[in-house]
């Protein structure tokens, strides 16, 4: 008599756990990594947008400085504007309007646009419809300008604000804050 046992062996029930276990840590561990990573890249891209945004507002403003002989400030209602003089190529190319940059309470932005009574083409950014410098993404939390009259000299404007991102989010990862500041001369000549 030829009798043949069949002795293939499978896996034992504590096998079986012991697996699951394993791969149930390497799962967690992977996806404690993803949430990681993740949390990273949209903390990165909160600081990109404020810098990004910061950085076009002070170029903007530094430009329209930069070009103008005498710049003037005031305090109003609306918040503090920043008037920039018939003699600056943004007065020229702005439909011979005076330029006015304003940080208005109502947006929560940085607003440039022209005075309608002086204006004699078609401003680039009409006081009906002011240009927002800052998106929607960021709100302005402080903002403050101080002039130097350099008298002979060039005027120093001074111009510093901070931006922030989503504050009224829950989650800190989605949130910023970036102070700018810089100051500026105007034209000499």
């Amino acid at each position: 008599m030829d009798v043949t046992l069949n002795n293939t062996r499978g896996f034992t029930l504590i096998e079986i756990l012991i697996s699951i276990g394993v791969f149930g840590m390497i799962r967690g561990l992977a996806i404690g990594i993803f949430l990681s990573l993740s949390a990273a890249y949209d903390r990165a891209d909160v600081v990109s947008t404020l810098n990004s945004e910061g950085n076009r507002v002070i170029e903007i403003v530094s430009r329209m400085v930069k070009s103008s002989s005498n710049v003037t400030e005031q305090v109003t209602p609306a918040g503090l504007i920043l008037i920039l003089p018939t003699e600056s190529l943004e007065y020229e190319t702005n439909g011979r309007c005076h330029t006015v940059v304003i940080e208005d309470d109502g947006t929560g932005g940085i607003e440039k646009y022209s005075t309608a009574s002086d204006c004699i083409g078609t401003p680039i950014c009409p006081s009906t419809a002011p240009c927002l410098l800052t998106s929607s993404k960021v709100t302005v939390q402080s903002f403050s300008t101080t002039v130097v009259e350099g008298g002979l000299n060039p005027d120093q404007v001074s111009i510093s604000y901070e931006l922030t991102q989503d504050a009224s989010l829950s989650d800190t990862s989605q949130q910023g804050a970036i102070e700018f500041a810089r100051t500026i001369s105007s034209r000499s000549y």
